[in-house]
């Protein structure tokens, strides 16, 4: 036995090594895997599975080679949005705005939509209605009742000759069931993003595509939080979330962000890549170029695709840079709260001097670890002075920001380190235009009916304990757990806490 600790420790020690010198995300992260790996037999397995980070050179070339073809469209639009932010240059922040890699979009129409069944209704009408293309980017697709009828209407739109192609995640679409299966024998294509199997070369558990996204006939798109699930639809629903129905400009990027994914999975095509850009077929159309669109007036908005492939671009650096910019307000909403050291500087620095700032999540999620680890991250902002609120009796999946009334977030960020550093992510930012007003609004309808968050005054260390009232209203009240386990409670908690980057 003491050989195969030793064995084991010493492959810790090379995990460790291997932490230290490759990976990219924080350094709490990485010190947290260092500790981690240490631990006899479960340690080293856990860190090869979920601890390595690093996408590979070969995605950032195939990123790189597709992201040539659609930079011709980019500039166009970004010289459009020149010209059109002479008229609204208040409105487009250019620290934020520049950092993306796509181009503000002007004349888009935007549509809020904050009912799962409607969502699936609106979907449903518009694949009815396709006449050449169904695109869809899910994390889960689960096979129940609602996602039927989706497939229904998939199966008929392929029938009439419509191109169906599905980009699914590995351990999102576990409970798929038959709705792929059908599908795929109608003749649509399924794509596993990065497939759940060991053997492959550089398998990547840890990385997965967390996009939300649908794009029918390249003119129409769907953006949010929601997943193919049936989960989001009932009275009340399992998870509640919104979607953003969009068309304009806007939804050449969202078909962009659809064919680096398609691209960067299909195996059939790997040997393009081989022989370079000039191999791929060209699907950014005449019809994509936004020149037309600069007199036209709508919402203002951009799309944001994140992930561990394009480090450099990030909705959460453009929503720290926003959060820092703000001068009036900040409202959150996320189901998830385990923030980057970045986040919560800025989070809690916008409180400091000043700014309201007002934070919603979910009573309990889904996960009882992330419950103790989000306890004491809202209990770091709450001691700032941010007000946070916990809808009790549902689980709030929506992820959106307003920054000043002004700014808006929305789509599949977590404001979690997951969704900063490992996941591929999918977001609207919008500048002017209706979705702004919507999403406050929104914020407004949930945060009323939201008790206010509190935590056990247990959890505070003593020093701080003696320096707050226990009368404070972020203080539960009415706690009866016995004094004698205090510190034991507050230790497992903390442990866990420690350990939130892996998450």
């Amino acid at each position: 036995m003491i050989e195969w600790i030793l064995s084991s420790e010493v492959i810790g020690a090379l995990c460790a090594i291997h932490a230290i010198a490759t990976r990219r995300r924080e350094s709490t992260g990485t010190l947290a895997w260092a500790a981690w790996v240490f631990v006899p037999f479960l340690g080293p397995p856990l860190y090869l599975l979920l601890g390595t980070d690093r996408i590979g050179r070969r995605r950032r070339r195939r990123v790189m080679e597709i992201r040539e073809l659609h930079r011709k469209h980019v500039e166009k639009a970004r010289e459009c949005a020149k010209e059109r932010r002479l008229a609204v240059a208040d409105t487009i922040p250019l620290a934020i705005s520049d950092q993306g890699f796509f181009a503000v979009a002007f004349g888009n129409t935007t549509e809020l939509l904050t009912d799962g069944s409607e969502v699936f209704r609106r979907i449903i009408e518009d694949v009815r209605t396709a006449t050449q293309s169904v695109d869809i980017l899910s994390y889960i697709v689960d096979d129940d009742a609602e996602t039927d009828r989706l497939k229904q209407a998939l199966l008929d739109a392929l029938r009439r000759g419509v191109s169906v192609r599905i980009i699914y995640d590995g351990i999102g679409a576990l409970g798929s069931g038959r709705f792929l299966d059908d599908l795929e024998a109608e003749g649509a294509k399924c794509l596993e993003f990065i497939p759940l199997n060991p053997l492959r070369l550089r398998f990547r558990m840890s990385l997965r595509n967390h996009r939300k996204l649908i794009v029918v006939d390249g003119k129409t798109g769907f953006i949010g939080s929601m997943n193919l699930s049936g989960r989001h639809v009932g009275n009340p629903p399992k998870s509640q979330d919104i979607v953003v129905r969009v068309t304009g400009d806007v939804v050449a990027d969202m078909r962009h962000v659809f064919e680096e994914d398609w691209r960067f999975g299909e195996e059939e095509n790997r040997r393009l890549f081989l022989g370079g850009a000039t191999d791929w077929p060209t699907f950014v159309t005449a019809d994509d170029d936004p020149k037309d669109g600069c007199a036209v007036e709508g919402d203002c908005v951009q799309l944001v695709a994140s992930g561990p492939d394009d480090p450099a671009v990030g909705v959460m650096r453009m929503l720290v840079t926003a959060i820092h910019r703000a001068e009036v307000s900040v409202d959150l909403a996320t189901p998830y709260f385990v923030p980057s050291q970045a986040l919560l500087g800025a989070v809690q620095s916008a409180a400091a001097r000043g700014v309201h700032v007002r934070l919603l999540v979910s009573e309990k999620t889904d996960s009882m670890v992330v419950d103790i680890a989000m306890t004491l991250w809202l209990g770091l902002v709450i001691e700032r002075d941010v007000e946070v609120r916990a809808v009790a009796g549902k689980f709030i999946h929506e992820k959106f920001a307003v920054i000043d009334g002004r700014v808006a977030f929305m789509g599949s960020s977590n404001l979690d380190q997951r969704s900063a550093f490992l996941n591929f992510e999918a977001d609207l930012v919008a500048y002017a235009g209706s979705l702004p007003t919507r999403l406050t609004e929104h914020f407004a309808d949930r945060w009323k009916d939201a008790p206010r968050y509190t935590i056990p005054i247990w959890l505070l260390p003593p020093a701080a304990r003696a320096a707050v009232d226990e009368s404070a209203g972020w203080i539960k009240a009415e706690d009866k757990t016995p004094r004698w386990t205090w510190p034991f409670k507050r230790f497992l908690y903390r442990l866990v806490w420690l350990t939130s980057p892996l998450l």
